[in-house]
């Protein structure tokens, strides 16, 4: 009887012990998942500018940022990518800086050639600096509170 229950004891213990290794792999498995879509964001972020998708790169960034936060804090194959995210952020909203006052200025300047400009090009030349000026300060505190 004790031959029996010691078999049956060890196979049982044998069985649990296999479904926890099994349980284990899956979690590595999954992480290790993780890691490669997670590598793939910054050629993604890349398509995305091409196209000129700012919102959708930067949505990217975010999503990404909260994953390593919250399912890969401590993997050291990937401790540089969140400053590397970062970094492009800040690149992404200089990006969209610069493409709104090019914007705002090929939109002046249309505005003074329909107008037949009179106050000459030296009035003109000084509305599109002070435009720039005041647009550029504007962007630096709107941009504070985009990013």
């Amino acid at each position: 009887m004790r031959q029996l229950d010691k078999v049956s004891t060890h196979q049982e213990l044998n069985l649990l012990r296999v479904l926890i290794q099994r349980r284990h792999y899956a979690l590595v498995s999954d992480k290790l998942r993780l890691i490669a879509i997670v590598q793939q964001t910054q050629p993604n972020i890349q398509s995305l500018l091409a196209t000129s998708d700012f919102v959708g790169a930067l949505e990217l960034i975010g999503t990404t940022q909260e994953v390593l936060m919250q399912e890969l804090q401590g993997v050291h194959a990937i401790r540089h990518l969140g400053s590397q995210l970062s970094e492009m952020e800040k690149a992404i909203g200089k990006m969209m800086e610069g493409d709104f006052v090019s914007f705002c200025l090929e939109d002046i300047g249309c505005r003074i050639g329909e107008g037949g400009a009179t106050q000459g090009e030296e009035g003109a030349t000084q509305g599109v600096d002070s435009l720039d000026a005041e647009v550029n300060k504007g962007l630096s505190i709107g941009f504070f509170f985009l990013l």
